[in-house]
């Protein structure tokens, strides 16, 4: 089950009754207490066998009885469900990056006639062997930096993530895809 599937399980079929009890402490302020009782099929059990049962921890627990007096017998929702982390990707970063590095693979790369058998994409590119993705990272860095007003900079993994999955056919040549004909030969 799903965490909401399972609290909202532990509030259906459960009954978690509570008793609030006034008392009047030694300084003669008014204090109330809100006692629980578990049941399990008709039968009084004790918290810490309904945990177990239901597999839920302390705070969970606390927190579905909580809710469960405040609004009743009803879904709990995240309140920050719906803002979107500042640190996430825009689709302008996306860009940028495919961007960048469908340019450097014009300027630098060896473009291929055709796509290898077997494969229906787009034909190969590739940057030449002594490059790295650590160093085209770095270009890219530079090329943000160098911008008016300056581009956000995405991280290496992210950059490394962007250009795997979106433009694949553009790939470092290894030592062996790196020769001329004659060495082919």
């Amino acid at each position: 089950m799903t965490k909401t599937e399972k609290e909202i399980l532990i509030d259906l079929i459960t009954s978690i009754s509570s008793n609030f009890q006034s008392q009047i402490t030694q300084h003669g302020k008014k204090q109330q207490r809100c006692h629980y009782e578990f049941t399990y099929k008709g039968a009084k059990i004790y918290k810490s066998v309904f945990m177990a049962v239901y597999d839920v921890g302390k705070h969970a627990l606390q927190n579905i009885t909580k809710h469960k007096q405040e609004y009743g017998v009803v879904a709990r929702n995240h309140q920050n469900s719906e803002r979107r982390p500042s640190k996430s990707l825009n689709y302008e970063d996306v860009c940028a990056v495919l961007h960048f590095i469908s340019n450097y693979s014009q300027e630098v790369g060896i473009p291929q006639p055709a796509a290898p058998r077997g494969r229906d994409g787009e034909a190969p590119v590739y940057l030449p062997s002594d490059t790295t993705r650590i160093a085209v990272h770095k270009a890219y860095q530079d090329s943000c930096a160098e911008m008016t007003p300056p581009a956000r900079v995405v991280k290496y993994s992210t950059f490394n993530s962007i250009w795997r999955s979106c433009v694949p056919h553009i790939k470092i040549a290894s030592p062996r895809e790196d020769v001329c004909a004659t060495w082919e030969r």
